[in-house]
C-alpha cells in the first residue's frame, strides 16, 4: 500500500506511505538516489517548513494546497503523475516567508485537464522537501 514516482531531474525515486501493521504511514517518504545507487531517508524537513494535505482529497475539480516557509527562500511546488513526470509547476522561484495557499485548477502545463488518478505534489526549498499525494476523480 505504498506508491512511488521517479524524478528524472533529481535522478531519484521517491516512495510514499505504506503500512506499519494497521497504521498508515502517510507522512513517510523514502528516497532512492541513482547516482551511486544508494538508499537513504531524506534529510528531515525544516521544522517550520509545512505542506498541508490537499483539499479536497479526493478531488473532482480544483485542489487547494497550503504550505508555509520558515523564511523567504527560493522554492518550488510541483505536481507529478504516477510515472514521475512533472505535469504542472504551481510555484517556482523566490517565495515569501509564512503561509501560502495555491489553487491548482487541475490543468497541466499544456493547458489540458489532468486525468483522474493518483498525483503527488512536492514542496522543495534548499535541501529540504516535503511530498504528499492527491487523488483526482471525475
Amino acid at each position: 500500500m505504498h506508491a512511488a514516482i521517479y524524478d528524472p531531474d533529481g535522478h531519484r525515486m521517491l516512495v510514499f506511505g505504506g503500512m506499519n501493521g494497521n497504521t498508515p504511514l502517510d507522512a513517510d517518504v523514502w528516497q532512492l538516489t541513482f547516482a551511486g545507487a544508494t538508499v537513504s531517508a531524506p534529510p528531515p524537513a525544516t521544522p517550520s517548513l509545512r505542506l498541508a494535505a490537499a483539499a479536497p482529497n479526493p478531488a473532482p475539480d480544483a485542489v487547494t494546497i497550503d504550505f508555509a516557509l520558515p523564511a523567504a527562500a527560493t522554492a518550488s511546488l510541483r505536481i507529478y503523475d504516477v510515472t514521475g513526470r512533472c505535469v504542472r509547476t504551481l510555484a517556482e522561484g523566490a517565495q515569501p516567508a509564512g503561509p501560502r495557499s495555491i489553487r491548482w485548477d487541475r490543468t497541466t502545463t499544456s493547458g489540458a485537464r489532468a486525468a483522474a488518478g493518483l498525483y503527488f505534489y512536492e514542496l522543495r526549498t534548499g535541501g529540504a522537501g516535503i511530498a504528499r499525494r492527491v487523488v483526482l476523480i471525475d
